[in-house]
């Protein structure tokens, strides 16, 4: 007799060992073939997902600064108005002040043509 044992069993080959299909190493090109459909697709949507995070992070971050810079732009031309807004309210209190008739002459003119638009 021959000291190498061949299986009957029709349903494995060479190199398989029983029904649980060939051993191969995990990152051969081979294995890649036997895992589930749904396996590769979750592993190349993770992969994607990997590199479309390390493109867009650097991005990101010069985002982050320029809106940074922006809100600091808006909040000191904010305060700038505030001050010319006060200012100017300052301004027109001395001028009623030194002037009070002109000022309700002003204030009257102003209701009539506001009242003649409005009609």
């Amino acid at each position: 007799m021959s000291e190498y044992s061949f299986s009957n069993d029709l349903n494995t080959t060479p190199g398989t060992t029983g029904d649980t299909g060939p051993i191969l190493p995990k990152d051969s090109p081979a294995s890649v073939h036997q895992q589930p459909l749904t396996d590769r697709v979750a592993q190349g949507a993770h992969h994607t997902i990997d590199r479309l995070v390390e493109s867009a992070t650097p991005r990101i971050e010069r985002m982050e600064g320029a809106v940074k810079d922006a809100a600091v732009q808006i909040k000191d031309q904010a305060q700038h108005v505030r001050e010319k807004g006060d200012e100017w309210a300052n301004d027109l209190r001395a001028t009623v002040r030194r002037n009070p008739l002109t000022a309700v002459a002003v204030a009257m003119a102003a209701g009539a043509l506001i009242y003649r638009i409005k009609r």
